[in-house]
């Protein structure tokens, strides 16, 4: 089980957080969230500016393993 950010406690199996991350590449849209945080923010951006990104670290970690 992986987290993807430090504001919130949610974890993902290996096989979800990669294809949340191929999905984020594929698409372009930068920068991640973590995708029940995003899913909860919808598209409110007053909701979305409460939510930090997937820091760059552990994007870096991710992709390692």
């Amino acid at each position: 089980m992986f987290g993807v950010s430090l504001a919130c406690k949610h974890k993902f199996c290996a096989t979800c957080i990669a294809g949340h991350l191929r999905s984020i590449q594929n698409s372009g849209k930068f920068p991640g969230y973590c995708p029940i945080c995003e899913q909860e923010a919808g598209d409110n951006n007053k909701k979305k500016k409460n939510i930090e990104p997937i820091p760059s670290t552990v994007l870096t970690f991710l992709q390692k393993h």
